[in-house]
């Protein structure tokens, strides 16, 4: 779970480094006065491009796989002390439940569990650190940067409150 959730920490620190990088690529096409320094400052600049991309490509699946691990974990274990709490009931207890509706809300609900644990805690520190790391990404550029930024953010958050709304 632990590695799952930094490895997600580790994918959010990343993608928005994409954006900086961009930038420091398209600077690197300003007035120069020499080609080769441009090539070398391009080349430069895309091989770190590439080995960040390959870093959140690794994370990202180690991110996935350790908690769909974890999640399939924690549902086993679920399945099994809720079996056993269902074979310590009472006879009597057997006459008010409907045995398949019993079942269709197990697995409904040991469903959602696996989403929860595995995709969504996943996705949500992902995005925490995303937005950290841009904000940190901004304030290191300067302070008319992260003011920009910052300016933006209240609209983000509304717009994103509003599409979640929306799709929920």
């Amino acid at each position: 779970m632990y590695t799952g959730w930094l490895a997600a920490c580790v994918t959010g620190t990343g993608l928005p480094s994409f954006a900086f990088l961009i930038g420091d690529i398209i600077d690197s096409f300003g007035p120069a006065t020499n080609v080769d320094d441009t090539v070398k400052t391009v080349s430069q600049m895309a091989l770190i491009f590439t080995l960040v991309g390959l870093a959140v490509l690794f994370f990202s699946y180690i991110m996935y796989s350790f908690l769909l691990l974890f999640s399939e974990r924690v549902i086993k274990r679920t399945r099994t002390k809720y079996l056993e709490a269902i074979l310590k009931q009472d006879s009597s207890w057997f006459d008010t439940i409907n045995p398949s509706e019993l079942s269709a809300r197990l697995s409904k609900e040991c469903a959602s569990m696996q989403k929860a644990l595995g995709e969504k805690m996943g996705t949500i520190i992902l995005a925490y650190s995303m937005t950290l790391a841009g904000l940190a990404f901004s304030l290191s550029k300067g302070w008319s940067y992260s003011l920009a930024v910052m300016a933006a953010f209240p609209f983000l958050m509304l717009s994103t409150a509003f599409m979640g709304k929306v799709i929920s």
